[in-house]
This record gives structure tokens, C-alpha cells and sequence, in this order.
């Protein structure tokens, strides 16, 4: 598995170049910097990733099953608030519209809709290639 690190220095290369189009046409806006989970795990990204990326929309007052991802997952808060509950840790997170973060890999959570607007998100996943889902539930 390549470490985050890798990617995140291949990214650094290309900021100069990205840089260039901030001007009067563009605009770059930073959303995240970082080298942890949420759980606050080190991201590890497979060999040769298959990238797959989705909109997610949870209902007001509404909460996903307990689930885990073996890989990777961001997360872009587009609509609404989202509270993202680590069972393991015990901790709840609180995530509003225009937060981005990568979520904990491998642990059990789940996530609620408190609001009274519909959740919309951004989902990013990096696999490998021969899985279909990154998403696992937990048995009930």
C-alpha cells in the first residue's frame, strides 16, 4: 500500500502549476490538508487504486446502519450537517456544509442526519481494483 504521503507529495508538485490559475478567472479554494483519518488513523492508499466517486444523500432525521470501510473514504459535506458517531471511540463528530475529511478506515461508524434539510455528500473512495464495494455493515 503507498502511503498517503506519496500522493500528497505528488499533489505538492502540481500546486505551482494550479497556482498559475489563480487569477482573475479562477479560483483556488483549500479544503483540507491532511495526513489522518477523522479516527485519527494515518491514510493508506492501495497500489494502483480503483477511484470511485458517488452522491450520497441522507433524509432529515435519518441515520445510516453501522458500518466500516476497508479503504479509504472522503467525505464533502455539499448540503446540510452531518454527525458522524466512531462506536468504538465513543466520539461524535459534527460535519456542516463545506467540510471535507477523510473518514476512519476499518473502524465501525455510522452516520445521522439532525437537520431538517436533506444531507448531500461527495463520496471518494480509493480501492483496490477487484473490490466492488468499500463499504462493510455491521451484522446485526
Amino acid at each position: 500500500m503507498i502511503r498517503y504521503k506519496t500522493l500528497l507529495v505528488a499533489l505538492c508538485m502540481l500546486m505551482p502549476a494550479l497556482a498559475m490559475a489563480d487569477d482573475e478567472n479562477a479560483r483556488i479554494t483549500p479544503l483540507l490538508t491532511t495526513t489522518e483519518t477523522i479516527a485519527g488513523q494515518p491514510i493508506v492508499v492501495p497500489a494502483h487504486p480503483k477511484l470511485q466517486a458517488m452522491m450520497f444523500t441522507i433524509a432529515p432525521g435519518q441515520s445510516l446502519p453501522i458500518h466500516k470501510h476497508p479503504y479509504i473514504r472522503y467525505a464533502y459535506v455539499e448540503k446540510g450537517a452531518l454527525d458522524v458517531t466512531l462506536v468504538d471511540q465513543k466520539k461524535t463528530l459534527h460535519f456542516k456544509a463545506g467540510d471535507f475529511f477523510a473518514e476512519a478506515i476499518d473502524a465501525w461508524h455510522y452516520g445521522t442526519n439532525n437537520g431538517k434539510v436533506p444531507v448531500e455528500l461527495l463520496i471518494i473512495d480509493q480501492m483496490p481494483q477487484d473490490v466492488e464495494s468499500n463499504t462493510v455493515k455491521q451484522a446485526r
